[in-house]
């Protein structure tokens, strides 16, 4: 097994969603030769932290329902990041800097 490409991501890529084309170069080789890649500080530890005080807030509510799949258990929660302006931050500053969002970096372009 190959160690996971691990890249420090600079304020200023995470201020202006773009990562250097340096950076882009090796998170896309990761992805393509071994389908993964950490991009270190994307997200605010005080993201992290909201979110996971409100998931936790709401943990009980998931626990409690009587519709749940029957490997919804204490084991296996899925829970989703809650509709509020918590998912709302995170996701666009998660996203920004994702080589896929560059066209034709992840796959390859369907005209060859």
């Amino acid at each position: 097994m190959t160690d996971i490409t691990t890249l420090d991501i600079t304020p200023e890529e995470v201020r202006t969603g773009r990562i250097t084309p340096v950076h882009l170069s090796a998170a896309t080789r990761a992805l393509r030769d071994d389908g993964i890649v950490v991009l270190n500080d994307i997200v605010s530890m005080d993201h992290i932290a909201a979110l996971r005080e409100k998931m936790l807030h709401d943990l009980p509510a998931y626990l409690a329902r009587t519709d749940a799949p029957f490997n919804f258990n204490t084991g296996n929660v899925q829970q989703e990041p809650p509709p509020s302006p918590l998912k709302t931050v995170l996701r666009p500053c998660a996203c920004a800097a994702c080589p896929s969002r560059y066209s034709g970096t992840t796959t390859p372009s369907p005209n060859g």
